[in-house]
């Protein structure tokens, strides 16, 4: 994900509910829906101490994601292969899912020290309605194996459709995104916030380190940094806000860098 699918996203929004009646994500490669954000640019700006450029691409990234989701036209998206960090918050920001059964969905960002910036831990949160569940999902040391087990997890809903055969899975989404349209009115299912109770990050830092077996310093950092979000808002507002201003914290720290350089020339997490 970079500016040319933030693009992408940006311009079909504002033809849906008029040339566009239903929307379609995805794309003709079996091994990716995406791996996530493009790190390299990330690394460029973090390099240049160039905050402000980071706090941009993170709010302009939150708002057409947003945009996607609140849409007057439903959206649906056709996930095979990976489905990774900013690549997953795309596709949970779509009404509808459809799921290969083999595919890789999950939101890793904690590993590079830094927790999903555009929407990801927002929806992690509206999605489950509990904060201690959100950051079990938030913190997985590996992404879901399968569709099917994503769903278990609660990292999708369970009106998502799991898609046996890779082939299938386009026109899956197309064939969800014909009867979402036929809806005579869109969902009225609210969203599920706890009260904002940011004296429970503390809790929720030691529940997850006691059932992990413990926590390095400073992954206990990320982790505080990602309950505080969880525990600190009681709108999606809030949270989107929050979940921005700690994205642009957790950028500057010095061992933030290191990660993400890391993960880029081996492909492995580094260890803390």
């Amino acid at each position: 994900v970079d500016t040319g699918v933030l693009e992408m996203v940006e311009e079909s929004v504002a033809r849906m509910g008029g040339a566009i009646s239903a929307l379609v994500v995805g794309n003709h490669d079996p091994r990716a829906f995406s791996a996530g954000a493009n790190l390299a640019n990330f690394i460029a700006m973090i390099e240049a101490q160039d905050w402000a450029a980071i706090d941009a691409f993170i709010a302009r990234g939150q708002r057409a994601y947003t945009a996607l989701a609140r849409a007057e036209a439903p959206s649906v998206a056709a996930v095979r292969g990976l489905a990774l960090g900013g690549g997953c918050e795309l596709a949970l920001h779509c009404q509808a899912r459809a799921v290969h059964l083999e595919a890789k969905i999950g939101l890793p960002e904690h590993s590079l020290g830094l927790l999903p910036g555009w929407g990801g831990t927002t929806r992690m949160l509206m999605q489950t309605g509990a904060p201690e569940v959100a950051l079990g999902l938030l913190t997985r040391a590996a992404p879901a194996p399968s569709g099917r087990e994503a769903m278990a997890l609660g990292m999708l809903p369970a009106g998502d459709t799991i898609v046996m055969h890779e082939g299938d899975v386009i026109g899956a989404a197309f064939e969800m995104a014909r009867a979402l349209r036929a809806r005579t009115s869109p969902s009225t299912d609210a969203p599920c916030f706890p009260a904002r109770m940011p004296e429970a990050a503390s809790a929720l830092v030691h529940s997850l380190a006691s059932r992990v077996g413990g926590l390095s310093p400073a992954d206990q950092a990320v982790v505080e940094e990602i309950a505080g979000v969880l525990t600190g808002a009681s709108s999606e507002d809030e949270l989107m806000d929050l979940e921005r201003a700690a994205f642009l914290r957790m950028a500057q720290v010095p061992l933030t860098l290191s990660r993400i350089r890391h993960i880029l020339e081996t492909g492995k997490p580094l260890k803390t």
